[in-house]
C-alpha cells in the first residue's frame, strides 16, 4: 500500500504498475490500481482527479495544497511530477526518474 512512510521502492513499483495497467486499458482503469494500492486519501484523491482526465494544472494545484500536510515536501514534489508526468503520457522510465536518488526537489520543480 502507499502511503508516506512506503519505501521509495514500492511506490515506485506502484508508479510502474498504473503506468502499465492504464495504457493498456485507458485511464479511467487506472481507478482500480489506484483504489487497490494507495492508502493516503489526498495521494488517492489526486490520482483519481488526474485519471478523471482533469486538467495537469488543477491536479498539480490540489496535490501542491494537501500532500505536504502528510507526507515530507521532497517525496510531494517528486509525487505531484510523477503524476503530472504520467497525464501527461510520458514513459515509465522518465516517471520513475521522479524517485531516483539524483532528483530533487529543485530539479522536479522545474
Amino acid at each position: 500500500m502507499i502511503h508516506p512512510l512506503a519505501e521509495i521502492s514500492t511506490i515506485e513499483h506502484f508508479f510502474e504498475e498504473l503506468v502499465t495497467h492504464s495504457r493498456k486499458r485507458g485511464m479511467q482503469a487506472a481507478h482500480e490500481v489506484i483504489r487497490g494500492q494507495v492508502a493516503e486519501s489526498h495521494l488517492k484523491q489526486g490520482l483519481t482527479l488526474a485519471a478523471d482526465g482533469n486538467h495537469p494544472s488543477v491536479v498539480g494545484r490540489y496535490l501542491k495544497e494537501t500532500l505536504p500536510h502528510q507526507w515530507e515536501q521532497d517525496l510531494a514534489v517528486r509525487l505531484s511530477r510523477a503524476i503530472e508526468l504520467w497525464q501527461l503520457g510520458e514513459s515509465v522510465e522518465e516517471i520513475l526518474q521522479c524517485f531516483s536518488p539524483e532528483s530533487s526537489v529543485e530539479s522536479s520543480a522545474r
